[in-house]
């Protein structure tokens, strides 16, 4: 009995054996739960800094405050002023982005002052007359201009006072200086808004321009060995609807040079400005 109950465990267990399903290369059931696909690679792209060229100050460029586009921005401090000192040299920025060499001139004490915009071309200097201006309450930008320098540039510089702390653009006057008077009357007698305007060894004559100016204060001069300055000053007061002032000098320099060259031509204009301006008012 023990026997055949041995033999009959071991054809059960034999036939379980052979019944075991055999593995096969694909699989022969389909899963029927939910399934989910795979998520596709991302890869994604690290930022990278808008190339030099195409950065524009307060727009994408992060180093300058944000304004709307094609706003202005006030000029750039380069460094710190020393305590008393009345200059700080600063950058415009024009409307095509480039930066412009600037010198800011303010005078001491906490009152609003009248600002004479400078125009002069790279190279030329003014000497001490933006501080006989100081020494009369005004404040001075006096701006180096670009070679070819647009009206914009004037335009961005004139734009630019009216972020100066204790500037009052109340009134304003324009003096430029050779090429920067030729620009000056471009920009006064167009876009500029300016209240009076200086113009030194002018070489353009434009009636269009001095007829847009109107009646607004007009100062005149260029040295007696200037030619081609006397023939364009003569002309433009020829043609001028407002008050003229003339300035006279024997010297031979020109431009934003003669004032540096004649005290008494320089002490003259500074006297006309701070009068002027103050009567515009």
């Amino acid at each position: 009995m023990m026997m055949r109950r041995a033999l009959l465990a071991g054809l059960l267990l034999l036939a379980a054996c052979e019944a075991e399903p055999q593995p096969t290369s694909a699989p022969t059931y389909q899963l029927s739960a939910p399934t989910l696909a795979a998520s596709p690679v991302f890869f994604p792209v690290a930022p990278t800094s808008e190339p030099a060229d195409a950065q524009l100050a307060g727009q994408n460029d992060p180093t300058a405050a944000a304004v709307a586009s094609g706003g202005d921005l006030p000029p750039l401090a380069l460094g710190t002023a020393a305590v008393g000192q009345v200059r700080s040299d600063v950058q415009i920025t024009a409307g095509d982005g480039t930066q412009l060499g600037a010198a800011l001139y303010l005078p001491a004490g906490a009152e609003p002052a009248f600002p004479v915009l400078l125009l002069s071309a790279q190279g030329e200097g003014w000497g001490d007359f933006p501080l006989a201006l100081v020494g009369r309450g005004l404040a001075v930008l006096d701006v180096s201009l670009r070679p070819g320098a647009p009206v914009g540039d004037v335009l961005s510089a004139f734009d630019s006072l009216a972020f100066i702390g204790r500037v009052d653009v109340g009134s304003v006057a324009i003096a430029g200086g050779g090429a920067g008077a030729d620009l000056a009357l471009a920009a006064c007698g167009g876009a500029v808004p300016c209240d009076a305007m200086a113009l030194i060894s002018p070489r353009s004559a434009s009636e269009p321009a001095i007829f847009a100016f109107g009646t607004r204060p007009l100062f005149l001069a260029a040295g007696t060995g200037d030619s081609a300055g006397l023939a364009a000053a003569n002309a433009l007061r020829a043609v001028a609807r407002g008050p003229v002032d003339l300035g006279e000098s024997a010297s031979a320099a020109s431009g934003a040079a003669l004032l540096a060259a004649d005290p008494a031509l320089a002490q003259q204009l500074a006297d006309w400005l701070q009068r002027t301006l103050y009567q515009a008012r």
